[in-house]
């Protein structure tokens, strides 16, 4: 990517990055740097239910959940078993993620956001200060790679929440302003 003519940065995506262990991060850090490659952290955290909720769709349609628990029959019932389970756990380990990063980067070398504002103007414009690149607004009315919405009843959604409480509870504790 950085081949490409007129490139000056680049930037990779995914959720399970949040998975990686801190020699993990530290290695991938190592060997950008030893090819001069200024590296930064921007770690996404998502509302742990929605983020399980996504995760859990996607693997139902990719026929995958079934390697977790029994087939799927009803995705909202079964939704707040799949909550306890060790994939959803390390999706949503916040707390876990923000210690990794900071044993390994430097304050000014990380950015916390979050998913529910990330495409407001203002949050982009944070991005792009902390990256030095200018801000372009404009990309947060842009969806890419977006699943197919479903809304999660709420008796599911209130037993997720349930059962994912002491993540936000940890969370809170890193980022007040979170719910």
């Amino acid at each position: 990517m950085l081949k490409a003519p007129g490139a000056t940065f680049t930037g990779d995506v995914t959720p399970s990055y949040a998975t990686l262990e801190t020699r993990t991060l530290r290695q991938i850090r190592t060997e950008f740097e030893k090819r001069g490659v200024a590296v930064k952290a921007f770690f996404v955290m998502r509302d742990p239910v929605e983020r399980c909720w996504s995760h859990f769709r996607m693997l139902v349609k990719n026929g995958k959940a079934e390697k977790l628990f029994a087939p799927v029959h009803d995705m909202a019932a079964q939704f707040p078993q799949f909550c306890r389970s060790q994939e959803a756990m390390l999706r949503t380990g916040y707390p876990e993620t923000i210690d990794r990063l900071r044993e390994v980067f430097a304050e000014d070398e990380i950015q916390f956001g979050f998913f529910e504002t990330m495409f407001e103007a203002a949050e982009i414009e944070r991005l792009s200060a902390f990256l030095d690149v200018p801000a372009r607004t404009q990309v947060g009315s842009v969806r890419v790679h977006g699943g197919a919405s479903r809304s999660l009843r709420e008796d599911s959604r209130a037993a997720a929440r349930a059962v994912l409480e002491p993540i936000y509870a940890r969370t809170q504790a890193h980022f007040p302003q979170t719910l």
